[in-house]
């Protein structure tokens, strides 16, 4: 099962052969408690921990930094987001996701990690940027989109380039996209965009780039 941890609420997705589970996508707004969310999902929904044996939370969240596994220690994760000036406050904690030869260290909310914890001990986590990091493309520049963050990529035979920055109109994802044309030939590359509002952005980003296109019209490499 995966679950979104994300300012504006949480989402969950399960399997859709999961006994007594009428749906396989559950979304909860912000008003609802994490406790309350996950006890309706296994009071009436009778998704019980054991039938997950993976959980995975995905952080949707700006507040990341990527750590080459080679200079990552362990009980340093505060220094790390600190030297990036993150910050975080008491209700919030860090958590830390392997994935492609580094380490993710990403700001997740505390009752909510904790809770979580308690019901799926084993649960994992992750984040938009690493299933992108993860795709196997080269040559391509990729914007994935959630509500409220925007996770760009660039990879061609290693990780070029990858940052979360949170937006709310489609200029802030033009100044980005903009700023990332200064280091990167956006007129010869492709642009990837998938997720929140997808087609709107396509639409929009092809005014000022060749090749712009979605999940659907995208060759997937091995």
């Amino acid at each position: 099962m995966s679950i979104r941890v994300a300012a504006d609420g949480l989402s969950f997705s399960c399997p859709f052969d999961v006994k007594a589970a009428p749906e396989g996508f559950f979304d909860f707004a912000s008003g609802f408690s994490v406790e309350n969310i996950v006890s309706r999902l296994i009071e009436e929904h009778k998704l019980l921990p054991e039938n997950f044996p993976k959980v995975e939370i995905e952080v949707d969240t700006n507040r990341i930094v990527l750590i080459p596994n080679t200079m990552f220690e362990e009980g340093m994760e505060e220094n790390y987001l600190k030297a990036n000036k993150v910050v975080y406050g008491r209700d919030e904690m860090t958590v830390v996701s392997p994935a492609f030869g580094i380490r993710a260290v990403m700001v997740a909310p505390r009752p909510a990690v904790e809770y979580l914890r308690s019901v799926w001990p084993g649960l994992t986590f992750t984040s938009p940027i690493l299933k992108s990091i993860y795709r196997p493309k080269r040559g391509t520049v990729e914007l994935n989109l959630t509500p409220s963050v925007a996770y760009l990529t660039v990879i061609e035979d290693k990780l070029n380039f990858a940052e979360a920055f949170p937006y709310s109109t489609s200029a802030d994802l033009m100044y980005y996209i903009q700023r990332l044309g200064k280091i990167v030939d956006l007129q010869n590359s492709t642009i990837l965009v998938l997720g929140h509002g997808d087609d709107a952005v396509i639409k929009l980003l092809s005014k000022y780039y060749r090749s712009v296109i979605g999940n659907a019209h995208y060759q997937w490499q091995p």
